[in-house]
């Protein structure tokens, strides 16, 4: 949902959907869109949203949908997790494990996790801190960066935590919430409040592969499962 209230949907190869509760509007390659594969998005300022396609990003208006990243950014390479953090600049992770950021006059590469080279940024979250974290789904761990230097978090960390990062999520207190991605590894969620890893029950046996909390700082959860799970979760144990 963007800031003006309107819905936009990505698709794996169907474009990009805009519903505004009087019209949907379709955006496809042949309106702008880099590519028809739609792997993000993200709010921007007043009425933009930005799309993470297989073919780069773009910024999307409700007149127009525009390539973006520079020659020397991440134009033409998939953009895999999106955000506009507290400060209004804009954060990409892309396939290759590289981040990029963008402050609206400038983009650079965030420093490297060299571990994580090679294997796709899946989650991008603030935290109440300021601190921007990142997450991979194929087993390379997860980090974050606090504007001096980057922690990284590595998939052999002794089991306190999954390595396979489905999905993150940043609650109002200040906890980041990890779900796994790969429940033969590490089954379930669990919460990191910044000095240790609590494993959270009510889901298990099932890929996390989103998450999110409203406005009332409840959490919500969404898995391979998750008709089953929905009959079955009580929402209440999962407040954020």
């Amino acid at each position: 949902m963007d800031h003006v209230g309107r819905l936009w949907v990505g698709t794996y190869g169907m474009g990009l959907y805009c519903y505004d509760e009087t019209r949907l509007r379709i955006y496809r390659s042949e309106h702008g869109l880099p590519a028809d594969a739609v792997d993000c998005l993200a709010a921007g300022a007043a009425d933009e949203v930005w799309a993470g396609t297989r073919g780069g990003p773009a910024v999307c208006t409700d007149a127009s949908v525009l390539p973006w990243g520079g020659t020397r950014g991440p134009a033409g390479k998939e953009v895999t997790a999106l955000l506009v953090d507290s400060r209004g600049r804009l954060w990409l992770g892309l396939r290759s494990g590289w981040i990029y950021v963008s402050d609206g006059t400038a983009v650079w590469q965030a420093p490297p996790v060299h571990d994580m080279e090679g294997y796709r940024i899946s989650s991008l979250v603030e935290d109440h801190h300021g601190r921007i974290w990142f997450g991979c789904r194929y087993g390379k761990g997860f980090g974050y960066y606090d504007g001096d230097q980057v922690r990284y978090f590595p998939a052999d960390g002794g089991g306190e935590y999954p390595a396979w990062v489905g999905a993150m999520a940043a609650d109002q207190q200040g906890n980041i919430w990890l779900g796994s991605a790969a429940p033969a590894k590490w089954d379930g969620l669990c919460r990191y409040d910044g000095e240790s890893f609590v494993r959270v029950p009510g889901v298990a046996g099932t890929p996390v592969l989103a998450m999110c909390t409203d406005r009332q700082g409840r959490l919500w959860v969404g898995n391979q499962r998750w008709v089953e799970q929905a009959r079955r979760w009580r929402l209440p144990a999962f407040h954020a």
